[in-house]
């Protein structure tokens, strides 16, 4: 598949881009009170009930193999392999590290694995996947359910709020066309990464990570 040959590309900022009017609905929690005075959160990731342009994710993946497996044999399963890997190489840490570097003077940490009192559940629910073709493309848009919990009560939900049609597109960095010789690399560069689906999926990731940095950081 082309993935790996993509994840090869060097020299390409996936900063998410500054999401102008993308807010969190909160459902409960929205203060985050609870969060004061502690460092740092664990985090944990739900994708039990992911559909795919509506469709259960199941039958997305089963109908997906069929059809690459039709055209050249092993493809599709490839291709559904690499689509469950992308989640720890590719979504996973898109979020914690956007999170991690525009959380305002590293006022709170997300970290796995912690024993933090604490823990972020991001729940994802429907995704679509976008387009990133030479004769048209069209930003991926996730839909989050971000949910905090005590660690050691997974049922006792201290917040809860939903981020809707999360944009997700590999852009070249902002800025990057005033630089001699190196704007049309980066914009190339981006457009290649762009045809991945996974790459566009990781920037919506990303861009979570960037307006949750920024609602907890007024917050705190």
């Amino acid at each position: 598949m082309k993935t790996k040959q993509l994840i090869l590309v060097t020299g390409i900022c996936m900063a998410a881009q500054a999401s102008l009017g993308q807010k969190i609905s909160w459902d409960s929690g929205e203060d985050l009170a609870f969060l004061k005075g502690q460092k740092e959160f664990a985090i944990e990731y739900d994708y039990t009930n992911v559909t795919v342009k509506g469709e259960k994710e199941v039958d997305y993946l089963n109908t997906r193999r069929a059809e690459l497996n039709k055209d050249k044999a092993g493809d599709g399963d490839e291709f559904v392999e690499e689509w469950t890997k992308a989640r720890q190489t590719k979504y996973q840490p898109h979020f914690e590290k956007e999170f991690n570097k525009r959380v305002r003077d590293s006022a709170i940490q997300v970290k796995p694995g912690s024993n933090a009192m604490y823990t972020l559940i991001i729940v994802t629910n429907d995704m679509q996947l976008g387009k990133g073709s030479a004769f048209g493309k069209k930003p991926a848009e996730v839909n989050f359910t971000l949910k905090f919990v005590e660690t050691a009560n997974k049922d006792k939900v201290m917040a809860q709020g939903q981020l809707k049609d999360v944009k997700g597109e590999v852009d070249a960095p902002r800025g990057s066309g005033f630089i001699p010789g190196a704007g049309g690399v980066m914009s190339m560069t981006a457009h290649v990464m762009n045809k991945e689906y996974s790459n566009r999926i990781a920037e919506s990731y990303e861009k979570t990570g960037l307006v949750l940095a920024k609602y907890i950081s007024k917050k705190l």
